[in-house]
């Protein structure tokens, strides 16, 4: 490589990298307020005292096509929750744990509902600060390990840690009492993930939401919920991205995931996750009304579907705002980058018809 192609890599990388989904580090001068519902309205709405409280969870599905930034979105939701001061966030980004995990193509495809029950207990012993881990919390790792075990063959694991398990999840990490994220990801799990004995994500650990093993698990998970939230005195959120990441039938494991089963929705604390737009076939079904409620994340509209060769100015100008914030980290402007056709065809490429 020369030395003017490594130039070139090493720009390329710097411009690219707050434009990419998978990386966690999102800094607060990257979000461009979008028009429409803002990320606020959304807090405000999931946080109204006369449906936020215990046995009134909310249970939300934010739904949006892949790219649409439902990733950054949750993103910024989990930071505003954080500094509000009542809440505490537990992020969980599942497709780039199976990444790091090294798991099969298509691994959450055969995902199981009471295997993202068990996950997101894992994130929430990886988010909550050693230092406000209470002794009694052992008799609740204790008892979802139990539960846990009993629905996977004795064969496949003869021992479930899940401090292990939480070791190799990949989230975001939020400073407790500071009111600020941390900067930056789980850096431990992104280079060097704490490596699984746990075989997840398999068709045959397939159970019924009734079966009593995974009662069992949900009680146990349910517990620890309420004693981590007594304990920092602020109410766990679970806030988990990549259920929409199925790579073949994202049909069937929506319906497997969210509809079918309902344990992620019974949890005893806020949930909110991703769907694609595969979720608007479920959204009206009488099992999906009462557990969800559905938040659509449009993408800016860059044209109007009765004058498809008229750009929508209010959509290029978002898109260029959102270029100059991100181009900002590596000390740029977007004129310095894009032409102008250039950055109106990649708005009107990267934008929603109306």
């Amino acid at each position: 490589m020369t030395t003017a192609d490594a130039e070139l890599l090493d720009l390329w990388k710097r411009r690219a990298h707050p434009f990419q989904p998978a990386q966690l580090e999102s800094q607060p001068s990257w979000f461009v307020t979008r028009p429409g519902r803002s990320v606020q309205d959304l807090v405000t709405d999931f946080t109204d005292p006369l449906t936020s409280q215990p046995g009134r969870w909310p249970h939300w599905v934010l739904v949006g096509n892949r790219g649409s930034g439902k990733t950054f979105h949750l993103h910024q939701f989990a930071q505003r929750l954080h500094e509000s001061g009542a809440w505490f966030p537990v992020f969980l980004d599942l497709e780039r744990t199976f990444e790091l995990q090294s798991l099969r193509t298509g691994a959450i495809d055969e995902l199981q509902p009471w295997e993202l029950v068990l996950l997101a207990a894992a994130a929430v012993v990886r988010a909550v600060p050693s230092w406000h881990v209470d002794p009694d919390h052992a008799a609740a790792l204790a008892a979802i390990e139990r539960a846990a075990r009993a629905l996977l063959p004795s064969s496949e694991v003869p021992t479930l840690d899940l401090r292990k398990l939480a070791a190799g999840v990949v989230g975001l990490l939020v400073q407790h009492g500071t009111g600020l994220p941390v900067a930056g990801v789980l850096q431990a799990t992104l280079t060097s993930p704490e490596p699984w004995n746990v075989p997840l994500a398999r068709r045959e650990h397939a159970v019924g939401e009734d079966d009593p093993r995974a009662r069992t698990l949900l009680e146990a998970v349910d517990d620890l919920l309420r004693r981590v939230s007594a304990t920092l005195g602020r109410q766990v959120v679970l806030v988990l991205d990549g259920v929409d990441r199925a790579s073949t039938d994202d049909e069937s494991t929506t319906r497997r995931l969210l509809v079918s089963d309902t344990s992620l929705a019974r949890l005893d604390c806020p949930v909110i996750c991703t769907a694609g737009p595969i979720w608007y076939r479920f959204h009206h079904a009488p099992e999906c009304r009462l557990r969800w409620s559905t938040e659509m994340l449009d993408n800016v509209t860059v044209a109007r579907r009765t004058a498809p060769w008229k750009p929508e100015p209010g959509g290029t100008l978002f898109f260029r705002e959102l270029c100059d914030r991100r181009l900002a980290a590596s000390n740029e402007q977007v004129d310095d980058v894009f032409e102008a056709e250039a950055l109106a065809l990649l708005a009107f490429y990267s934008g929603g018809v109306a």
